[in-house]
C-alpha cells in the first residue's frame, strides 16, 4: 500500500513523516517526487528499459545533492528487461531510500510525505484508488509564527498577508479532499498530535490498518543515531521544514 502526507509546510507534515519512519512496518519517503515525475513517461511499463535507466540514473544524481533525499547505501534494485510494472518500479525507490530499516520483511506500508501532493490529490487518488491521505492542518497564528521564524529566507521574508493566503489556499484543498472522499482523508491538527500524541497516533494506525506501536513516537532517537552515523554534530538536521 501507498498513502500520503500532505499538507503545508510548516503544518506537521514532517513531524508525522518522522512518526512513521520510526514505525517497523512503515516506510516514509520526504519529498523524492519520483511517483508522479516517471508517471506520464512510464505509467504503462511493463519492463525495465534502457531509456528508464538512464532517466533514473540522472533523477538519483539531482536527489544525492539533497541527503535528506538520496538513495542512501541500499542500491536501486532493477536490471534491464526485468519484467515489472509502473508501481513495482516505483516501491523499489522507496525502498533503495530506506537504508536506515533493518528488516524491509516487515514493511507493509509506504508513507509518501509531500506537501506538493495536496495540489495532485485527486490525480494520486485515480493512480493508486487504494491510497489514503494523512492531510495536517496547524491553526493560522502558528503557521504564520513558524514561516517568520523559520531559517528560509523565502519563507521569513514573506508578509503576514502573503502567508495567510497560502494557510488558506492549503487548507481549502484539503478540506474538499476530506469532503469529496471522507474514508479516504484523515485530517490532523498539529497542535492535537503534539498535545495528544499518543491517542492521535492510534487513530493514524488505525487509519491505515497497521500496528499501534509507542515506539514509533521516539523518533528523536533514530534521527540522533543518523547524525551520529553520518558524523553530523549540532541541531542543523533537527528538520528545517515543519
Amino acid at each position: 500500500k501507498i498513502h500520503f502526507i500532505i499538507g503545508s509546510t510548516r503544518s506537521g507534515t514532517t513531524l508525522l513523516y518522522h512518526i512513521l519512519n520510526n514505525h517497523k512496518n512503515c516506510i516514509a519517503s520526504a519529498e523524492i517526487k519520483h511517483l508522479l515525475l516517471f508517471y506520464s513517461k512510464y505509467h504503462d511499463m511493463k519492463e525495465v528499459t534502457a531509456g528508464l535507466i538512464k532517466d533514473v540514473d540522472y533523477y538519483a544524481s539531482i536527489m544525492s545533492l539533497a541527503s535528506d533525499h538520496s538513495f542512501g547505501d541500499r542500491k536501486l534494485d532493477i536490471t534491464l528487461g526485468e519484467k515489472i510494472n509502473y508501481f513495482e518500479f516505483c516501491r523499489r525507490i522507496y525502498f533503495a531510500q530506506a537504508d536506515y530499516k533493518t528488516d524491509l520483511n516487515q514493511v507493509n506500508c509506504i508513507i509518501d510525505k509531500n506537501p506538493f501532493y495536496t495540489l495532485k490529490a485527486e490525480m494520486l487518488s485515480k493512480i493508486l484508488p487504494d491510497a489514503k491521505f494523512l492531510c495536517t492542518v496547524r491553526d493560522y497564528r502558528g503557521f504564520v509564527l513558524s514561516n517568520i521564524q523559520s531559517f528560509e529566507p523565502f519563507a521569513k521574508n514573506l508578509s503576514v498577508p502573503n502567508h495567510s493566503i497560502v494557510w488558506m489556499f492549503y487548507n481549502k484543498l484539503i478540506l474538499a479532499l476530506e469532503e469529496r472522499q471522507r474514508q479516504s482523508v484523515k485530517v490532523i491538527l498539529y497542535e492535537n498530535l503534539t498535545l495528544y500524541k499518543e491517542e492521535i497516533f492510534e487513530e493514524i494506525c488505525k487509519f491505515l490498518n497497521i500496528e499501534y506501536d509507542l515506539n514509533s513516537l521516539n523518533y528523536q532517537q533514530n534521527i540522533r543515531n543518523k547524525l551520529e552515523k553520518e558524523n553530523v554534530t549540532g541541531d542543523r538536521y533537527i528538520y528545517k521544514r515543519d
